[in-house]
């Protein structure tokens, strides 16, 4: 077995925290939670490290360590790695400690200003495909114990995360990326985890969060009970006809790209990032990527979902008001 105290004690000495693992990237000891509020002493890294499988690098807690973790192996398109990075600025590339991983991913690995540690988040998904879901139901069925629901179990495997986050809170760990030079990891880039803006950490986010296929459609204007009787209601009028690109001008969204499919915006104040949000307009939805701004980025908006949001502060009964004075609805 490799011996690991060496590459142990550099990272505890600059400041990090790690721990041993085994070859399913599970911790090889007990009660390793011990080492998400303090780093190993010299005894234990002795006895830990000098016969283990690989390394971990632990995320979040004092160490402020935030890891990018790109699952390559759900890409469908083959390039998603290549088009996140031309997205990024390279000065904020360059500031990246990046390594392969064992299933042929990227890590990305950095430390985070205090206030951005929210712990592990999914950033990128995309929907199973039908021969993923078949699979899935194979495997079910297949075994004994849980062949009575396969049927079950493949209906709820709708996604695949191509990009989430290894991190925790600034008072304690909440996760770890196995490290080179583990089995399987190699370093291809960057001498050190470097430390990024609380503006680079949007970029970097926000940019992920723009290949996000996964998304839960907030029309809660379907629920809404009305007095007087349409053949074309106000919220579905203005869901069909409805200027979105224009409200969000008028709120100060910036328009940055567009095409026969879509606009693009960047958020009010922001500067920095390519992208914040796009609005489809073959499905006439709203997608918002950065979390610094009144949109859920777990969400996507019809044309009501987002004029409620913008102008009538998430008031539905506001929003009816509003949009039959702008004579929306046909009765």
């Amino acid at each position: 077995m490799p011996d690991y105290r060496k590459q142990a004690k550099q990272f505890i000495n600059a400041g990090y925290s790690v721990i041993p693992v085994n070859s399913t990237k599970n911790p090889s000891i007990p009660k390793w939670g011990l080492y998400q509020v303090r780093v190993m002493k010299d005894e234990e890294i002795e006895r830990y490290f000098k016969d283990c499988y690989g390394i971990a690098l632990l995320c979040g807690g004092p160490w402020r360590v935030v890891g990018l973790d790109f699952d390559l192996k759900y890409d469908l398109t083959g390039t998603l790695w290549d088009r996140y990075k031309k997205e990024i600025p390279k000065e904020i590339l360059e500031k990246m400690y990046v390594q392969t991983t064992k299933n042929k991913g990227f890590h990305m690995a950095f430390k985070a200003p205090s206030e951005k540690l929210v712990g592990n988040e999914k950033l990128a998904a995309r929907g199973t495909t039908a021969y993923e879901r078949d699979e899935t139901y194979r495997e079910a069925f297949n075994d004994p114990e849980t062949r009575d629901k396969a049927t079950k179990i493949a209906d709820k495997d709708r996604s695949r995360v191509l990009i989430e986050t290894r991190s925790g809170s600034n008072k304690a760990a909440g996760g770890y990326i196995v490290i080179s030079p583990t089995e399987g990891y190699k370093k291809v880039f960057g001498k050190k985890i470097n430390e990024i803006t609380s503006e680079e950490y949007d970029v970097l986010f926000d940019v992920a969060r723009s290949f996000n296929e996964v998304k839960h459609l907030e029309n809660r204007d379907k629920n809404f009970s009305y007095n007087e009787d349409w053949e074309v209601s106000p919220f579905e009028h203005y869901n069909q006809e409805g200027d979105v690109v224009e409200i969000l001008v008028e709120n100060g969204w910036k328009i940055i790209g567009q095409n026969a499919k879509s606009v693009r915006f960047i958020r009010p104040g922001q500067v920095t990032s390519k992208s914040s949000a796009l609005f489809d307009l073959e499905k006439r939805i709203f997608s918002c990527f950065s979390t610094s701004c009144e949109f859920d980025v777990t969400k996507s908006y019809n044309p009501v979902g987002v004029f409620n949001l913008l102008e009538c502060d998430n008031d539905f009964s506001e929003c009816y008001k509003k949009l039959v004075n702008l004579e929306y609805g046909i009765k």
